[in-house]
C-alpha cells in the first residue's frame, strides 16, 4: 500500500512539473514574441527620427568662440570645401551639449547644421574629407586652425552607439573601415563586403558573423600548427 502511495504521489508531482514548464514554455515563448514586436517599433521610431535629419550634418572641431555666428562658420566651411552655397541655405545651425562636458581647448562643443535642402548636405558629405587636413591652411579663421575638423552624419542616439561599436571594430582591426550616409552605418568587412546596418539587431548579426570567422581562423591555424607538430614527430 505504501510503495503504491508513494508512486502516485511522484506521479502526480511530476504530472505538475510537466505542466508547470509547458506554462513556463508558453510564457517565455509569449514574452519573447512581445520583445520582437516591441523592438520593431522601436526600430521604426528611430527610422523616423533618423529620417527627419536627413538634412543636417554634425561638424566637430570648431574651436568655440565668444559671439560666434554659427551660420556663418557652415557657409564657410561650405565654401572652403567648393561647394555652390550661401548662408542663406542653412535652415539652423547650433552648437550641441553642456559645456560643462567639453574641453573647449581639446574637445570643443559640436555643431548640428540644418539644410533647407538635401543637396547641400550631399555636397557636404562628400567633400568632407578635405577639411580633415585643413587646420593649417592660412586662409582659414582662427577657430578652424586648432583642430581636424570632421563632418558625418547627425544620428540618433542609437544609431550613434552602434556607429561607435563600429569605429572599435576598425581600432581592433576586424573590419577594414567603417562609415555612414544618410543614417546608414556601412561596414567593410576583412573579406571586402559591404555591409549595411540599421539596427542593434543588425549590428549583433554583424559582430556574431566576426566571432565566428575568428574562431574559425584559429581553428584552422591551430589544426596547422598540430599537423606540424606531427611532420616533426615523424621526422
Amino acid at each position: 500500500m505504501l510503495p503504491q502511495m508513494r508512486q502516485e504521489i511522484r506521479d502526480s508531482v511530476q504530472h505538475t512539473i510537466k505542466t508547470l514548464n509547458k506554462k513556463i514554455d508558453f510564457l517565455e515563448s509569449e514574452l519573447k514574441d512581445r520583445d520582437i514586436i516591441i523592438d520593431d517599433i522601436l526600430d521604426k521610431l528611430d527610422e523616423s527620427e533618423q529620417y527627419s535629419r536627413r538634412e543636417a550634418v554634425r561638424i566637430n572641431g570648431i574651436t568655440e568662440m565668444s559671439s560666434e555666428s554659427t551660420d556663418k562658420i557652415v557657409a564657410d566651411i561650405g565654401a572652403y570645401m567648393g561647394i555652390d552655397m550661401s548662408i542663406n541655405d542653412i535652415n539652423r545651425s547650433h552648437r550641441v551639449g553642456n559645456p560643462k562636458d567639453y574641453d573647449n581647448a581639446t574637445r570643443p562643443r559640436p555643431i548640428i547644421a540644418r539644410f533647407k535642402g538635401y543637396s547641400v548636405k550631399r555636397d557636404f558629405m562628400k567633400n568632407r574629407k578635405k577639411m580633415k587636413d585643413s587646420k593649417s591652411d592660412p586662409i582659414l579663421p582662427p577657430c578652424m586652425k586648432n583642430h581636424s575638423i570632421y563632418i558625418n552624419d547627425d544620428l540618433t542616439n542609437k544609431r550613434a552607439l552602434i556607429d561607435s561599436k563600429c569605429r572599435k571594430l576598425y581600432k581592433d582591426k576586424k573590419i577594414i573601415r567603417n562609415w555612414s550616409m544618410d543614417g546608414i552605418i556601412f561596414v567593410k568587412t576583412q573579406s571586402g563586403n559591404v555591409i549595411l546596418i540599421r539596427t542593434e539587431r543588425d549590428y549583433m548579426k554583424l559582430e556574431e558573423s566576426l566571432s565566428l570567422k575568428i574562431t574559425i581562423k584559429k581553428s584552422h591555424l591551430q589544426n596547422k600548427d598540430q599537423d606540424l607538430t606531427e611532420v616533426k614527430s615523424t621526422d
